[in-house]
């Protein structure tokens, strides 16, 4: 049964896909010449070549400490409530 369902499911792909051989150019040749969309070198045109899109490495630096953050937020406070002064007079 499992075989069965397999082999259902390899060949409704098979009709749904065309399999190319990347390294073969008389197949790539062939494949263009039906219309598939695909360059000399065996790659689909507008493919991603995962070159370009590297955003780079990510930051090694460490979260700043709590007491860090407490303090600027403190401070923050302390400069919007000295703001708030200024203007009532």
């Amino acid at each position: 049964m499992s075989s069965q369902l397999s082999k259902e499911i390899e060949d409704r792909l098979r009709a749904r896909y065309t399999l190319i051989d990347k390294t073969d150019p008389v197949a790539i040749a062939a494949a263009q010449q039906a219309g598939v969309p695909i360059n000399d070198e065996g790659e689909m045109v507008g493919e991603t070549d995962t070159k370009g899109f590297n955003v780079g490495p990510t930051s090694t630096s460490q979260p700043a400490p709590s007491s860090v953050v407490a303090a600027r937020k403190k401070e923050a406070k302390k400069a919007k409530a000295k703001d708030r002064t200024r203007y009532v007079l």
